[in-house]
C-alpha cells in the first residue's frame, strides 16, 4: 500500500528512502513501521480516490491532496473537454454500441437468433445454393448454439428478411442519437443524450 509523509507544502508520497525535516527513514520503513509510529513519523496511508473523469472531463494527471489535515488522498486533475471534443468521443462510443447491438442477435418467433457478420455472409451463401442447386430443397441450419432446424429457402430467405431489419434498426438508432449530438448546442445538451438505452433486442 503507498504511504506518504506530511511537508509543509503537503504531501508527498514515499518511493524508497525519505527524509523529513528532523529524520531520515530507509527504504521499507513506512511499510514495516506500526500506525503509532507512522503517525509520530508524520507518515500516513495514501487513499485512492476514483480517478475516472467525467463525460466533460479529460484526466490530465494526479496529485495527492490533504484530507482532515491527517489523510492524504490522490485525486485526479482534470481539464474540460470542448463541446467538438465530446461530440466526436459521443459519435465514436455510439459507433461502438451499434456494432455491439447489431451482432449480438435478437429474439425471434422460434427462438434466439443470431445476427454476426458470418451469419449473415451464412444466410446470402444459402439463399444462392438455393439459387443455383435445383436438387436441394432443405438446409440443417444451426439457430443458436444446440439449437438446430431444417430450413427450406422460404425459411432462409425469411431469416434473411428478419437478420436485415435487426442491423437496419440497429443503424437507424445510431442515426438518430448521431444526428442528437451533433445538434446539441451545450454540454447539458450531451448530457440529457443516453447512448446506451433504445437499442434493439
Amino acid at each position: 500500500m503507498p504511504y506518504a509523509f506530511k511537508t509543509s507544502d503537503g504531501w508527498v508520497e514515499i518511493n524508497g528512502a525519505f527524509a523529513t525535516d528532523e529524520f531520515s527513514y530507509p527504504p521499507g520503513w513506512a511499510e514495516g513501521s506500526t500506525p503509532e509510529a507512522r503517525l509520530a513519523a508524520g507518515v500516513a496511508e495514501i487513499t485512492e480516490a476514483d480517478v475516472t473523469p467525467q463525460s466533460h472531463q479529460r484526466l490530465v494527471g494526479v496529485e495527492l491532496v490533504d484530507v482532515g489535515g491527517l489523510v492524504p488522498m490522490r485525486q485526479g486533475v482534470y481539464e474540460e473537454l470542448t463541446l467538438q471534443e465530446r461530440q466526436t468521443a459521443m459519435l465514436a462510443a455510439i459507433r461502438e454500441q451499434r456494432w455491439a447491438h447489431e451482432q449480438a442477435g435478437f429474439i425471434g418467433p422460434a427462438g434466439p437468433v443470431r445476427t454476426d457478420d458470418k451469419t449473415q455472409s451464412k444466410l446470402t451463401g444459402a439463399l444462392v445454393m438455393f439459387g443455383r442447386d435445383t436438387s436441394l430443397s432443405t438446409l440443417d441450419w444451426e439457430l443458436s448454439p444446440g439449437v438446430w432446424a431444417t430450413v427450406t429457402e422460404a425459411d432462409v430467405a425469411g431469416m434473411g428478411v428478419l437478420v436485415g431489419q435487426h442491423v437496419q434498426a440497429c443503424f437507424t438508432h445510431s442515426r438518430g442519437l448521431s444526428d442528437a449530438v451533433m445538434a446539441s448546442e451545450t454540454h447539458a445538451d450531451l448530457n440529457a443524450i443516453d447512448i446506451t438505452a433504445g437499442w434493439p433486442a
